[in-house]
């Protein structure tokens, strides 16, 4: 019973790392994307104002 319940803890410590480590790579692609699209959005500006 014991060799059980180290298993059943050990494979929900890995899935909550793994989903903290989703959560943490989405919050940089979120970043990102918004880092692009100010970028984009600054570009387009510079481009009408010429």
């Amino acid at each position: 019973m014991l060799p059980l319940t180290i298993l059943a803890t050990t494979l929900g410590s890995i899935a909550a790392l793994r989903g903290l480590l989703k959560w943490r790579s989405a919050q940089r692609d979120r970043a990102r994307d918004h880092e692009t699209y100010m970028v984009a959005s600054h570009n387009e500006q510079e481009l009408e104002t010429r």
